[in-house]
């Protein structure tokens, strides 16, 4: 399946001090998780539901791991749980920019305020 697939991909990663974007299905693999974690901080990017939804309609054709019937909003009530379990560090990213967001991890990361 492609969650085999993309869990597979992530066991593979060896880098550090690197920025690394996941799609949004990894949560589904423990292991891969695990991996992620243990090379280096996980970082949550918290958006809310209706700003997810209109995102996803500014960009259609965007590729979604959501199994047939599933909705959005069932998909987000699903995933949030495992981001939270995951997460090292959270972001309340609705209000921020990219840069505010980056700012925010790197104060973190930083040991500054966050």
């Amino acid at each position: 399946s492609f969650l085999d697939v993309e869990a597979g991909v992530i066991r593979r990663i060896g880098a550090r001090r690197t920025v690394l974007s996941t799609g949004g299905s990894v949560v589904y693999r423990h292991e891969a998780m695990a991996h992620l974690a243990a090379l280096g901080p996980l970082v949550y990017l918290d958006v809310s539901l209706p700003l997810i939804l209109k995102r996803i309609a500014m960009n259609p054709d965007r590729g979604l791991a959501i199994a047939p019937g599933q909705t959005i909003e069932d998909l987000y009530n699903e995933r949030i749980a495992l981001y939270r379990r995951y997460a090292t560090f959270t972001v309340a990213a609705d209000a921020l920019s990219p840069g505010g967001c980056a700012t925010r991890i790197v104060a973190w990361l930083t040991g500054g305020e966050a």
